[in-house]
């Protein structure tokens, strides 16, 4: 056979990394909610999932943010429940639904109505039964980075549920909008950094209050938008935008993909054929270089250079000062040899 000559030949591997690293089996690990967080194996038992829990369910157990946060986990999503599972367009969606159940609020239906979601009662029985309206599901695609529901609540009240990239979701917030988050934006990009220096895939959640009128002109906007013949994504990007705004910042979630068994040993094994990996992710920056250490796709002797650099701005966004500086470092361990 000439497999073995021609695997020889390669020079350059390209590959993603979700489900081809990773095992794509997403699981929800930990959240920040009113400045605290929440999860981690080192938690102390008052930041344990089981505590966030007790704050969620325990009566009256309506308005504190962190019912918000799971509330949002639980209605915000297009699973479907199926034969006492679930069937989701993406394993974070389904990581999100299965977290919020562990949460004290399980979601158990879909109609074309709205979802139902069960509260746990606070000795862990099975509660009430909540029902929520979805007026309007504004979907999420790789430009938007973010989806939003606008939903009607056992309270009757209206409100547009959201979750997406920090990057996206923090630029919709309104003026207020980190009032019931202690430390405001700081203290949450911190929580942030830490969940993508442990190699997390994250996603922020917000809300707010819609009026009536604003409800009715949207959804009168959303529906010329979902009919229309030509430019119906363009229609549907300005009527959300419409209701995309001064959003009421709740938290964040933090979601764990584990690499696949043998990928560290693997690469390490391409590196030294000399073979050049280049890996695609979607991920925040910090994340993508953790699991790179983790999957050994990166190494301590490497020098590294960001696109764009810390704090860098166009024409070249840093890159040059890096590429100077990694001459440098060329030239001195030449010196050296």
């Amino acid at each position: 056979s000439n497999m073995n000559a021609d695997l020889g030949m390669i020079a350059h591997i390209f590959s993603d990394k979700t489900g081809t690293l990773t095992q794509n089996v997403m699981k929800f690990k930990r959240c920040a909610c009113a400045g605290r967080v929440y999860g981690g194996d080192d938690a102390a038992p008052r930041d344990a999932l089981a505590a966030l829990k007790q704050l969620v369910v325990a009566p009256p157990n309506t308005g504190a943010p962190e019912r918000d946060l799971v509330e949002i986990m639980a209605v915000c999503h297009t699973v479907v429940p199926d034969d006492g599972g679930y069937q989701a367009e993406s394993p974070d969606e389904e990581a999100l639904v299965r977290g919020a159940c562990d949460l004290g609020l399980q979601f158990a239906a879909r109609s074309p109505e709205g979802v139902e979601v069960t509260l746990d009662a606070p000795s862990g029985s099975r509660g009430a039964n909540l029902s929520y309206e979805i007026l309007a599901t504004i979907p999420f695609d790789s430009t938007r980075k973010r989806m939003s529901c606008l939903v009607q609540g056992p309270d009757g009240k209206v409100r547009l549920l959201c979750k997406g990239a920090d990057s996206i979701v923090f630029g919709l917030a309104g003026a207020d909008g980190y009032r019931r988050y202690p430390g405001g934006k700081a203290a949450l990009d911190l929580s942030l950094a830490q969940f993508a220096r442990d190699g997390l895939r994250t996603l922020v959640l917000a809300r707010r209050d819609v009026g009536g009128r604003e409800r009715d002109a949207f959804l009168e906007r959303w529906k010329a938008a979902e009919t229309a013949t030509s430019d119906r994504a363009g229609k549907r990007a300005a009527a959300a935008a419409t209701l995309e705004k001064d959003l009421e910042i709740v938290g964040a979630t933090a979601i764990e993909d584990k690499l696949q068994d043998g990928v560290p040993e693997t690469i390490a094994e391409l590196a030294r054929a000399d073979i050049k990996i280049w890996v695609l992710t979607g991920d925040k920056m910090e994340t993508a270089i953790n699991i790179g250490y983790s999957a050994r796709l990166l190494t301590p002797d490497m020098y590294l250079v960001r696109l764009p650099a810390e704090g860098a701005t166009a024409p070249d966004y840093g890159v040059a000062n890096q590429l100077e500086a990694l001459e440098a470092v060329v030239a001195s361990a030449a010196a050296r040899a």
